[in-house]
């Protein structure tokens, strides 16, 4: 965001070789002004600092890492994830401690890629709340919001601001049902906001709002660079569901609800478009590498409830992206969000099999509302056996870790905490993911803690 009349100038530090280009998005309030800025002609695995200026000599400067073409043997590849960041109730200040210590910029495993899972902003809730109060929580708005002033408000806030710069790393963002309304797209009976022509009208203003603030950063470089103009058209072709590879790793985002539909409309109920479910469905079933799909909720839940709807909620569409998980003929890592508590699945075909066919790691909450009064904050999941629901699946979800009670050990309901997993070849060709959860230290104001870690090894044959 600038103020600036004309488009800023942009350059790269340590690259005169690359093209850096700025393009204008979106006219905000208060005479600010929404700039997309794309470098192109980088070399594979190289750190670099991109400066912005504007008219009135302000300037703008963050750094990050170009991503390498493969990953050789031996040398990580770490990404980090979270989702829910409700920023008034950001106690710890996660800039403080994100990312961790052995993966800062400048060390020789910094995070590569954050995913940021959904929820990034709460549209729908009080923003006026003191925090450091023991009983204070997020109210319901009772009026409609101006997501407009809600996310220039929010991408001000140093908090957040700083959280995306000192990461040093890109950022992709996917939408969650709060970056509109609880439950989007059905209409919560405590929001009447969210009903009547108006609210269509509201609906489509957060829509946009979401691309401009966030889809936007999902675009390629290349598809910008030579974009004489970037609308929402362009935006949500592209940066809503996408895939890219960084051999052997081959990573999937799909969205699950900006494409979403009710379902008490009559209509057989999606909660993503069909050509983006035909897409990942033709992506799980390639042969080779390793699969990290990305996506804002858990796929490996229950149904939800009348006021709070789940990916299997959404019968046909959910069958379907299960059972391609099922069959997929490369192993899988989904990485989701949303549930305000961490935990790890492994999933194998076989009972007592060796090696896992799938997992599924949740990060949740960057920074957690207080639940309101009389409501119990979330819990430890019991292990879930047996079938999943009534997507027809053969196989058990087992957790990857249990104590002698046979309950779950790698959960954690920290309010505030995010994720990140290592990548790293093994000699033998096998590939191992390292899972860990990170919290703000307790002894320590700038650093983060170790939570919880588990690693798992997957067969690429």
């Amino acid at each position: 965001m600038s103020r600036a009349r004309n488009l800023p100038q942009p350059r790269v530090r340590e690259a005169p070789q690359a093209t850096v280009t700025a393009h204008h998005v979106e006219d905000l309030a208060q005479g600010m002004r929404a700039f997309l800025v794309a470098t192109t002609g980088l070399n594979a695995d190289q750190r670099v600092t991109l400066e912005v200026t504007d008219d009135d000599g302000r300037q703008a400067i963050a750094a990050s890492r170009t991503l390498p073409a493969t990953i050789a043997a031996g040398q990580p590849f770490t990404i980090g994830l979270g989702s829910c960041y409700n920023w008034p109730m950001d106690l710890k200040e996660v800039y403080r401690w994100f990312p961790p210590n052995r993966h800062t910029g400048g060390s020789p495993d910094p995070i590569r890629l954050c995913f940021l899972l959904g929820d990034q902003i709460y549209m729908d809730l009080e923003k006026s709340i003191d925090a450091h109060k023991s009983d204070a929580w997020s109210e319901p708005l009772d009026k409609a919001p101006d997501p407009w002033k809600a996310y220039q408000e929010q991408w001000a806030d140093r908090r957040y601001r700083n959280f995306l710069v000192k990461g040093e790393c890109s950022f992709l963002m996917l939408a969650d049902d709060h970056e509109m309304w609880n439950d989007y797209p059905h209409t919560p009976v405590w929001l009447p906001w969210t009903k009547g022509s108006n609210a269509r009208k509201l609906e489509r203003e957060m829509v946009n709002a979401f691309d401009v603030f966030q889809a936007a950063l999902n675009l390629p470089p290349s598809d910008v660079a030579g974009a004489t103009s970037i609308n929402h058209s362009r935006i949500q072709a592209g940066g809503l569901t996408f895939s890219f590879d960084v051999s052997p790793l081959s990573f999937f985002v799909l969205d699950t609800r900006i494409g979403r539909q009710r379902t008490d409309t009559g209509a057989t109920p999606a909660f993503t478009d069909p050509e983006h479910l035909d897409a990942v469905v033709e992506w799980l079933q390639t042969a080779g590498g390793f699969g990290v799909l990305a996506v804002a909720a858990p796929v490996f839940q229950g149904k939800g409830s009348a006021f709070d709807h789940n990916l299997a909620d959404y019968g046909a569409d959910y069958r379907r992206l299960v059972d391609a998980i099922r069959r997929s003929r490369r192993p899988v890592l989904i990485l989701a969000g949303d549930i305000h508590r961490s935990r790890l699945y492994s999933l194998f075909l076989a009972p007592g099999g060796a090696r896992p066919s799938a997992a599924e790691f949740v990060s949740s909450p960057l920074s957690r509302l207080r639940e309101p009064p009389g409501v119990r904050p979330p819990e430890a999941e019991p292990v879930v056996r047996g079938t999943l629901g009534d997507s027809g699946a053969e196989f058990a979800l087992e957790t990857v870790d249990t104590a002698s009670d046979g309950q779950q050990r790698f959960v954690t309901t920290e309010p505030q905490n995010y994720g990140t997993v290592t990548f790293t070849l093994a000699p033998d060709g096998s590939l191992q993911t390292a899972m860990r959860c990170w919290g703000p230290h307790r002894r320590v104001r700038d650093g983060a803690e170790l939570l919880l870690e588990k690693t798992l090894t997957w067969s690429l044959t």
